[in-house]
């Protein structure tokens, strides 16, 4: 389903080059120096801590959303199946020609495994699709005259899709935006915290820098700044 968060070996934050003076400072200076250094590394560790922390917890967020999306839209193609193999039922009792009568027995054949109701939480996942139908119909048109361009896009495919497709169609929509919002938190609040870092150690004396990493979360990878240290 979604690839491993860290590839091998512990992330880390940020890279310490020591700024120092002159190769023959004083005793008292050195001392000093090295403190910083301890400080600075102290406060690099707990920013990389924090970080790692919100990547996790982001991917494991992600996760659930992505199965959530799955599970919701196998639902509505299985709702689709169903209601396809009951129309094809109702049709093959009237159907006079024996030919067009083996089409349909072949077509009813095919859409039996894919109309099965195997999953106990159906019916709960239908509920939630209409649920989330209306949450995105509420926020898409919530601001006055003023309709997104997906929600255009959405009311003007009305009229070329069934009932269920256009369901499929928002909860795909309000999973995307979903996780669109979970992406930019996690980027903004990881930056701020590697940039709190920074500034910390360059007051200390220590020049820190970041870099980035590929993380995936649900079906996108996005880059985010986990902290690596390197003396």
């Amino acid at each position: 389903m979604l690839k491993k968060l860290f590839s091998g070996g512990s992330l880390m934050l940020l890279l310490l080059i020591m700024t120092c003076g002159s190769a023959l400072a004083a005793p008292a200076v050195t001392d000093r120096t090295a403190q910083n250094r301890e400080e600075a590394l102290k406060i690099v560790e707990r920013a990389n801590q924090e970080i790692q922390g919100k990547i996790a917890a982001a991917v494991e967020q992600a996760d659930r959303m992505q199965q959530d999306y799955v599970k919701a839209v196998t639902a509505i193609r299985q709702s689709q199946a169903l209601a396809k193999l009951n129309e094809l039922k109702v049709k093959y009792l009237t159907e006079g020609s024996a030919a067009r009568k083996a089409q349909m027995a072949a077509e009813m054949a095919a859409l039996e495994p894919q109309a099965a109701n195997d999953n106990p939480q159906v019916d709960r996942v239908l509920a939630d699709i209409d649920q989330k139908s209306r949450e995105l119909i509420d926020t898409a048109f919530a601001q006055r005259g003023t309709v997104s361009l997906n929600a255009r896009e959405l009311t003007a495919s009305f009229q070329n899709q069934s009932l269920q497709d256009l369901t499929a169609s928002l909860v795909t929509l309000k999973y995307s935006n979903d996780l669109d919002k979970l992406i930019r938190n996690l980027y903004n609040e990881t930056l701020a915290i590697a940039d709190g870092a920074i500034a910390q150690a360059a007051r200390l004396g220590v020049k820190a820098e970041r870099y980035w990493e590929l993380v995936t979360l649900g079906d996108r990878q996005v880059w985010i700044d986990p902290i690596a240290v390197s003396v």
